[in-house]
């Protein structure tokens, strides 16, 4: 398997997230450890103090993961962290269906690798952990598949008639058999195709989406030791009342630190979250997740309701599984939960946990390790023997196509052939010239036949150079069709592959072990360039 790496300068990140994966300098008062720095990682882990209940975790984390058939690794891994000197690193992700597009992959690919290379150098036992993101409500996110089909991207979406729910409690129920059958019949038969449907079939077999993706994911990684963490889970919300009452109890004081963080931010960079009243939502059987607001002492919801503080902090006490965190609480809760050194996110996560660093003090924790994750794209076999014929790099598939079409044609040399039927003709007109006037010296009627002659051969080279230009016209169409090719499997819609093709696309031509042999060939979780991964 050859792999390439591109620089992130040369690809369409943010200015952010390409300081944060270089020198990360200008970011350094935004987040606790630079990940480049294994100095810093060991004394993370050497100073971590976890204060929770090791052994109820184990017993909460094993029924939590019950459902999803962890295999004998990642079992090893969770009943491990009775012990005081084991620790977790962590990614998450929206419970896309079906496991959603490449990035989802490319995080548990690096969660592991990292866990692997940070118990080699910390002296730690650390563990890979996924989170599942089971309070999100963006139901129209999680709900599609996009798979290439010819010089497009064809996308199937799953209906449900709970938007505005947390996902994880969404059950589609009959709907998920079409889906199913309409993503199965774009994906062509392949010698893969029956294991692949074999392993989705078992683990969406009820169209429930949150222990579906768990299950899914749970099959193609826990061999490798991981397994499964969330917040939508009594047991767990019943240990997270603290952080959940210091969120209401110190709204204020919370919105503070992100605003004041956010805006130093922004004179360098820019805010990838927006910064609410408030950290929480509310579940509610009927109307679904509901945002709090803040106003001085009272609160109120999207439906309504209104409290005082005292009144939420009760309903805390009392029913914590009520309350479900945003984008900015949900960090908090999961390093609340466990041993966590590290968090391993994309682009926008690193962003907003730029935001976050002022908060962690106000729960009375330390922000974790922000790592990159793997950013590849994966390059198959016809797609690379076609790139090696053409003068463009990866980078260069991401401009218009037109640019790309017009800068081949520039590279084409075909101007230098105009100019050499140009000089030819020139030639030959000066050399016909002498000629007809040493004939019109032996005979003046002969001069215009020369002529003619002479105008003939012109004619006959000015066809010459027609039959070129078809000839070139032709290839050239061959090869910006080749261009086309390219460029829709690199940049599918114009963004980068990660982002859009469904992992299902590659499963179904290269097998569900495909990532087994990914993460044999890559052996270190240091991802600070994009990888070009050619199959």
């Amino acid at each position: 398997m050859k792999i390439q790496d591109i620089s992130f300068s040369d690809l369409p990140f943010s200015t952010l997230y390409r300081e944060f994966t270089s020198d990360n300098k200008k970011l350094q008062d935004y987040y606790e450890v630079n990940p480049f720095s294994t100095q810093e990682f060991n004394k993370l882990a050497s100073n971590k103090e976890f204060s929770g209940d090791r052994a109820a975790l184990v017993g909460n984390l094993k029924d939590f993961n019950r459902p999803f058939d962890l295999d004998q690794p990642a079992m090893a891994n969770l009943e491990a962290l009775e012990d005081p000197e084991v620790f977790t690193v962590v990614t998450g992700q929206q419970m896309t269906v079906y496991g959603g597009p490449l990035f989802t992959v490319f995080k548990t690919i690096t969660t592991i690798l990292l866990a692997r290379q940070l118990s080699k150098t910390t002296g730690k036992k650390v563990v890979p952990v996924f989170w599942l993101a089971d309070e999100d409500h963006d139901f129209e996110e999680i709900s599609k598949v996009k798979i290439p089909q010819g010089a497009g991207m064809k996308t199937v979406r799953l209906s449900s008639a709970k938007n505005g729910h947390s996902v994880g409690r969404i059950d589609v129920g009959d709907s998920f058999r079409s889906f199913r059958d309409e993503v199965k019949q774009l994906l062509p038969e392949t010698d893969f195709s029956g294991e692949l449907w074999d392993m989705l079939d078992k683990a969406y077999p009820d169209g429930q989406l949150k222990n579906g993706f768990a299950r899914l994911m749970s099959a193609l990684f826990s061999k490798h030791g991981l397994f499964f963490a969330g917040s939508d889970y009594e047991p767990f919300k019943q240990t997270l009342k603290k952080p959940i009452q210091t969120a209401i109890g110190k709204a204020d004081e919370i919105h503070a630190a992100l605003e004041s963080q956010s805006s130093a931010l922004e004179q360098d960079f820019h805010r990838q979250a927006r910064i609410q009243g408030t950290t929480l939502f509310l579940h509610d059987k009927r109307k679904g997740r509901l945002r709090l607001d803040h106003h001085n002492s009272s609160w109120s919801s999207e439906s309504g309701d209104t409290w005082t503080s005292e009144e939420l902090l009760a309903l805390a006490e009392d029913q914590p599984g009520r309350f479900s965190p945003n984008v900015f609480l949900r960090p908090v809760l999961q390093d609340a939960l466990l041993p966590n050194l590290a968090y391993v996110g994309g682009p926008a996560e690193i962003a907003y946990y730029g935001q976050m660093r002022t908060v962690y003090p106000v729960f009375g924790l330390q922000m974790p390790a922000i790592v990159p994750r793997m950013s590849a794209t994966l390059v198959e076999s016809s797609i690379g023997r076609i790139m090696e014929q053409l003068p463009f790099r990866l980078p260069d598939y991401g401009r218009r196509i037109e640019d790309l079409e017009k800068a081949y044609i520039e590279s084409s040399g075909f101007a230098e052939a105009d100019g050499i039927f140009s000089d030819w003709k020139n030639e030959v007109e000066a050399l016909a010239g002498e000629y007809i006037g040493y004939i019109a010296e032996y005979d003046a009627s002969l001069k215009g036949s020369a002529g003619k002659e002479t105008a003939n051969y012109q004619k006959a080279i000015d066809k010459l150079q027609q039959k070129l230009k078809r000839s070139v016209r032709q290839k050239e169409e061959t090869q910006l069709n080749r261009i086309r090719k390219i460029q829709h499997h690199l940049f599918p819609c114009g963004m980068l592959q990660e982002r859009e093709v469904s992992i299902l696309y590659f499963m179904n031509k290269y097998g569900t072990g495909m990532w087994d042999e990914i993460l044999s060939a890559i052996d270190t979780p240091c991802f600070d360039r994009h990888k070009m991964i050619y199959l």
